[in-house]
Order: structure tokens, then sequence, then C-alpha cells
């Protein structure tokens, strides 16, 4: 799948913060997001839930690599 130049566009602006996509769950960090270089650079409040702080971390992850043309693997909890 070929990036858009929108999607080339947010690659590049999380470049400049230093952020290379794409993004994945942090090793040994529950809530934790690194990026490409294994940097950590987000963690996420903690909603008193394991479960729902992976879910969330994850989706938030799949929504930035999207738009920065990654092919999101959202994993979706079971209701």
């Amino acid at each position: 799948m070929s990036r858009s130049a929108l999607q080339a566009e947010a690659a590049a602006y999380l470049a400049q913060l230093g952020i290379r996509a794409p993004l994945r769950s942090g090793a040994g960090v529950l809530r934790g997001i690194v990026d490409a270089d294994d940097n950590l650079v987000a963690v996420l409040m903690p909603t008193g839930s394991r479960t729902t702080d992976l879910d969330r971390a994850e989706a938030f992850i799949a929504a930035i690599n999207a738009a920065c043309g990654f092919e999101p693997a959202l994993r979706i909890a079971a209701e």
C-alpha cells in the first residue's frame, strides 16, 4: 500500500517531533506507546482495568499508524 501525500505529511510531522512511525505497544510498559526506534513516546492514564488500558493504547496506535500510512493491526476486545 502506498502512502498518500497527507499520510506522508503526518509521518514527516511525527519525525520532526523525534517520533518514527510505525508505533506499537511498549514492551514492559502496559500503557506505553513506543516508536519504530523503541523510544517511549507516550504513556496513557490507567483506567483500573488492564484489558481496557491495553485496548486504549492499541486504539491510539492503530489510529496514528493509519494516519501515517501503515496498516493498522487493531485488536478488538470481546464485549
